[in-house]
């Protein structure tokens, strides 16, 4: 799906329920919730399981989306992390490993995006650093991050 589609998903949900002029960050919000979720109940995942991931996505892509248009992107990486994973239910120290390896690897990947890497090239070395970061140097977790972030890309290029 195109990333494009996510806000204006989103955006169509919030207008038909009334919401008028929604901000870019909750129509991002109720589209990831929405697509999250259908995705999961797709996969065969219990409606309980399948709302449980649209909240996070969609907390998460708010909170982010806030966060980034006042704060910067790696900052609305790190503010969408942690939340997300509250509403998951993680631990302390799952919000402040993901909210440090999304700070991380949303750095990196904004400057490599600065140096004219593409992209999907620039979000699978993020990846790659913000796991190594947090797997305290795990390099081959590093390696496999970056190169599965790489084939999503290409997988989702091949689809659209």
């Amino acid at each position: 799906m195109q990333p494009q589609l996510i806000p204006a998903i989103g955006n169509s949900i919030l207008t038909t329920l009334g919401v008028t002029a929604p901000t870019a960050a909750a129509s991002y919000a109720a589209g990831a919730a929405t697509i999250t979720t259908a995705g999961s109940l797709a996969a065969g995942n219990p409606p309980s399981v399948a709302i449980k991931q649209g909240a996070v996505a969609g907390v998460s892509g708010y909170v982010g989306g806030t966060v980034a248009a006042t704060q910067g992107v790696t900052a609305g990486s790190v503010a969408g992390s942690a939340a997300g994973t509250v509403v998951a239910g993680g631990t302390p120290q799952d919000v402040i490993r993901n909210a440090v390896s999304a700070g991380i690897g949303s750095g990196v990947g904004e400057a490599a995006l600065a140096k004219d890497v593409s992209p999907s090239t620039a979000q699978a070395l993020g990846k790659g650093a913000g796991t190594l970061a947090v797997t305290g140097g795990n390099v081959q977790a590093a390696i496999t991050s970056a190169v599965n972030s790489e084939l999503s890309s290409l997988a989702q290029q091949s689809i659209s």
